[in-house]
């Protein structure tokens, strides 16, 4: 029996040839250790350079806070034509 009739008699048994049917569609999805590394690797690099600037960019973020708030509290006060007020408690409350 040649290897061209052996593929042949495999491919036509139907409990030998579905398993592999099934995992045919999955092979190109395969991650491997060995792509899985460099990936892993320059993740741990970003992180590990967030981590050493971690002040600098709490602090950075901080300040964007800031001005996004500081800029939208200017907005709306200018269209209610006043700036932001204290509310007075109603009578009688501390």
């Amino acid at each position: 029996m040649g290897m061209t009739q052996f593929i042949v008699a495999v491919l036509h048994v139907p409990h030998l040839a579905r398993p592999m049917a099934d995992w045919v569609g999955f092979a190109p999805l395969y991650v491997g250790p060995d792509q899985m590394l460099p990936v892993m690797s320059a993740l741990g690099a970003v992180v590990g350079v967030l981590l050493m600037l971690w002040n600098r960019v709490v602090a950075l973020v901080r300040k964007a806070f800031r001005l996004v708030m500081k800029r939208s509290a200017s907005e709306s006060s200018a269209t209610t034509g006043r700036g932001p007020q204290a509310v007075e408690p109603p009578d009688g409350q501390p």
